[in-house]
């Protein structure tokens, strides 16, 4: 108990130092802000939204968010400040829920998280990205402790939240299927998480409020409509951002062992054929060409041709660690699919992945620690990974990332 003190004790006062150095989250609108505070507003007119206000509110993601920061702001009238501080909040209950499981690696994994430098930054403003996250991450939990339906509300809570959740449900859906399990409640539940964007769609008559589709010039929004290089800047940014940090957290300077070598030339050819078609040299659609920090710091030091090759480099690696069946893998692939839906690439799309990707390693470690005693763990790990089905810890491509429920 005293361990989880100390971990809850550590990123509490960090979290502190944060709100003192950015003076309690009290600053000026910012960024995004900008445009999403009069959204905030004229959510905050009523605790019930009219249809006309769900309809043509002038965003591109689902209300739920603006929803809670304007009842927030209808409560307290504290401006900004309020909506910031429960991203902030909500952003802390994220990390707990990671380094809350037991043994020392969680405490790495949370230290994952905060890398993320788009975690943090989503957390001190007043944008969307951690609402439908801790949304994700509690539904993802309810799943791995086999409460389908609860699991079911949270999703539709994060699909209401962002529509790109959806890949969720569907990736638990596709997990299910291939893994051949029979499981009737949870494909019941998952099926109708994913049915719940259709009644949005219904409304907007589009994937997004008419308004928001006008005023961010997004000519095309077809189904057939899609941008594979986004998909594909996807996979390069959770290559740098989860797959590189978690093999140092858990191998440190090993050397991997990678698997068959017609397995890695086969991905490797797969995935450079689809750099070759749809390289992902920066937003088309958008008036900032940059897709995220690692887009932004390989063109400070790479020509073009050389920053698709470290992207390819990156994306090889996240399919090598996402290349056999368990849910996660589906995950991963959900999420890759809907990305080419997305009007623009951007790092902090992998951020709900992300959480959940931290929360399933953290659960192994316990899984782990739980099968065996410390001091027998290196001699007996291949031995519990094979029963109880974790992955080899030396090495994160060779197996699967955590075993089906």
């Amino acid at each position: 108990m005293h361990i989880l003190r100390n971990k809850v004790l550590v990123f509490l006062a960090f979290y502190l130092a944060i709100f003192y150095y950015f003076g309690g989250l009290n600053f000026e609108l910012a960024k995004d802000e900008l445009h999403f505070w009069p959204t905030v507003l004229e959510f905050s007119k009523s605790y019930n939204p009219s249809l006309e206000t769900l309809r043509n509110y002038n965003e591109l993601n689902t209300p739920l968010p603006f929803y809670l920061f304007g009842i927030i702001e209808k409560v307290t009238q504290a401006g900004p400040q309020a909506g910031r501080i429960l991203n902030f909040l909500v952003s802390f209950v994220i990390i707990i829920l990671i380094v809350a499981n037991k043994g020392t690696k969680p405490l790495l994994f949370g230290i994952g998280l905060i890398s993320f430098p788009y975690f943090l930054g989503t957390s001190i403003f007043l944008y969307t990205d951690i609402v439908c996250s801790i949304f994700v991450l509690t539904g993802y939990l309810a799943y791995k402790k086999n409460k389908p339906f609860i699991a079911m509300v949270l999703f539709v809570l994060a699909i209401a939240s962002r529509q790109y959740m959806v890949a969720f449900p569907v990736g638990i859906l596709a997990a299910l299927v291939f893994s051949r399990k029979k499981d009737l409640p949870l494909f019941i539940a998952m099926s109708l998480a994913t049915l719940s964007i259709i009644p949005w769609m219904l409304l907007w008559g589009d994937f997004a409020p008419p308004a928001a589709i006008t005023a961010q010039n997004l000519a095309n929004t077809s189904v057939l409509h899609v941008f594979p290089d986004h998909s594909l800047y996807f996979m390069s940014c959770l290559g740098f951002y989860f797959v590189i940090i978690e093999y140092f957290f858990k191998n440190g300077f090993q050397i991997p062992r990678l698997g068959s070598l017609k397995r890695i030339l086969l991905i490797l050819v797969i995935t450079g054929a689809f750099f070759v078609v749809f390289p992902p040299l920066g937003n088309i659609n958008y008036e900032i060409p940059t897709m995220g920090y690692l887009d932004k710091v390989c063109r400070i030091f790479l020509s073009d041709n050389m920053r698709m090759f470290v992207f390819f480099v990156l994306a090889a690696l996240a399919v090598l660690r996402f290349s056999s069946n368990t849910p996660e893998t589906w995950l991963f692939w959900a999420n890759v699919g809907i990305m080419a839906k997305a009007h623009i690439g951007w790092d902090k799309y992998i951020l709900p992945l992300l959480v959940c990707l931290w929360l399933s390693d953290a659960f192994n470690q316990t899984a782990i620690e739980a099968a065996y005693p410390r001091k027998v763990i290196t001699n007996k790990i291949e031995t519990c990974n094979d029963e109880i089905g974790v992955p080899d810890e030396r090495s994160a491509f060779s197996k699967s990332s955590l075993a089906d429920s």
